[in-house]
């Protein structure tokens, strides 16, 4: 959407139970960094089952829908928005802070999920910022270290959250819009064109179990 859109403003999140989900520290952590969250249960507020509905030609302005499964254990990438070429920015580390210059770089977000028990799955989301050329580097795989052709990866583990939900409920993640801090701001704003600003909506559809084996 445009940034300004009333679509995704307040009114969107006055209609939804906002950081209760999470653990206090989490929350501290996430609105000082300029990010906001909520939940939806699966009978959504008119507000969230307009903005999921509405379809407007074009590319610049839509609500994009991804289905994806996620097996128990194993991780799946969410792009959010590329940043802007050369771009300088200070982002929160587990040691402190570090700043980075900026070239190729997109936001992301990195979802795992574990099943609890029927109908139930708790995620963990972990924002990423993605940069630099391809190379092959050594990545974290599911119990170990694996070599792949990926672009540097910079985890921001401060910002890391976990919340255990039901089938149909959904997690949101946005911008704290009044947040002087840059990294909400840049992680779901895309400047390079028409300032447009991403809100990130992850339903979780089903829990499911193959040959003995939980997925999603």
């Amino acid at each position: 959407r445009h940034v300004g859109d009333p679509r995704i403003g307040e009114s969107m999140w006055r209609s939804i139970s906002q950081g209760g989900a999470l653990d206090p520290e989490a929350i501290r952590n996430l609105t000082a960094a300029g990010f906001r969250f909520g939940t939806v249960p699966a009978n959504p507020p008119v507000a969230v089952q307009s903005l999921m509905l509405t379809s407007v030609s074009g590319t610049d302005e839509q609500t994009r829908h991804r289905s994806f499964e996620v097996p128990a254990g194993q991780h799946s990438i969410l792009n959010v928005v590329p940043l802007p070429e050369g771009l300088e920015l200070t982002v929160p580390t587990q040691d402190g802070s570090k700043t980075l210059t900026l070239h190729q770089a997109k936001s992301v977000l990195r979802i795992r999920a574990d099943r609890i028990e029927t109908a139930w799955a708790r995620l963990e989301v972990v924002p990423e910022i993605h940069h630099g050329e391809l190379l092959n580097r050594a990545m974290p795989g599911e119990r170990e270290w694996v070599m792949g052709t990926t672009q540097e990866i910079v985890p921001l583990y401060p910002l890391r959250f976990h919340v255990e939900m039901n089938r149909g409920e959904m997690a949101v993640i946005g911008i704290q819009s009044h947040s002087p801090s840059p990294v909400g701001r840049t992680f779901f704003r895309n400047t390079l064109s028409d300032p447009l600003e991403r809100v990130m909506m992850i339903r979780l559809a089903d829990v499911f179990t193959l040959q003995g084996v939980s997925d999603f």
